[in-house]
């Protein structure tokens, strides 16, 4: 019975080091998008734009995680909707980051990452 327990609580302590290692890692990502110049001159002026018609703020949300990719919104906060307005993908293994572009792939504007950054990263999802 003893071997049970302790199997269970080594299982369940395996689960929340990984949690806390994937929110740790999405908060890195998160952080660099919204450090990254690109997304700094987008996003200049919108707290005051965006209270200006009636919204609360903008922050980056997450729709989409694999290993070694991140997918994020920018989304503006209103009080009868949220408005996702960017896309962006990190992805670590290829190290390429970039806005996405919905109509057509081809034009997705890349981002810079520098190589701190990226490394980083990588060691954040070993």
């Amino acid at each position: 019975m003893k071997h049970i327990f302790f199997c269970i609580i080594t299982v369940l302590f395996i689960f929340q080091v990984n949690a806390q290692n994937k929110e740790k890692c999405e908060s890195l990502a998160a952080k660099l998008l919204s450090e990254n110049s690109y997304v700094k001159q987008i996003t200049k002026d919108w707290d005051k734009k965006i209270k200006e018609n009636g919204g609360t703020g903008y922050g980056i949300q997450f729709y989409g995680t694999e290993k070694n990719i991140y997918q994020l919104v920018l989304v503006q906060h209103y009080p009868d909707r949220d408005y996702n307005s960017n896309w962006f993908t990190i992805d670590v293994k290829n190290k390429s980051a970039y806005e996405e572009n919905m109509a057509d792939p081809l034009y997705n504007k890349p981002l810079i990452i520098n190589d701190k950054d990226w490394n980083k990263l990588k060691k954040c999802n070993q």
